[in-house]
């Protein structure tokens, strides 16, 4: 059930990229297309090659996302409405759930890093679940 359970959470990655792609973000589109592909093939078959493929594909969509989040607030001079902050808030939000549940799991070997694979899966998915949703709110901003 673990390890598929992160397959089936990295198809949510197909919306961040429909939702990309309709807002007319198509490398954006293109980056979590390239996402989902690296994450199904590294959860079917753990290995350090297909972990390095993977963690580029996160880089990239992490990046893109970050530029895009940033130019959206202080280049673009977005007006700051409910709206907004909402959605920035958000961002933020899951971006430190995110860090919380991988890093923090990481060094007491909690969440992502627990020890059982069924739970530390699930945590996974659920970052993958945060992600999305944090991503989602950067295309809509």
């Amino acid at each position: 059930m673990g390890r598929n359970c992160c397959v089936y959470s990295s198809f949510i990655f197909l919306l961040n990229a429909i939702v990309a792609y309709y807002y007319n973000y198509f490398i954006y589109s293109y980056l979590f297309v390239l996402l989902f592909g690296s994450s199904i093939i590294y959860h079917l078959n753990y290995n350090i090659y297909t972990y390095i493929i993977d963690k580029t594909s996160v880089i990239s969509v992490v990046s893109y996302g970050g530029y895009l989040f940033f130019y959206k607030i202080f280049e673009r001079k977005t007006e700051l409405n409910n709206i907004v902050i909402t959605y920035s808030s958000l961002v933020v939000l899951t971006f430190l759930s995110i860090i919380y549940l991988y890093y923090y799991g990481y060094c007491y070997n909690k969440y992502c890093f627990n020890e059982d694979i069924n739970s530390s899966q699930i945590y996974h998915s659920l970052l993958h679940v945060f992600a999305s949703i944090g991503h989602f709110f950067i295309t809509i901003l």
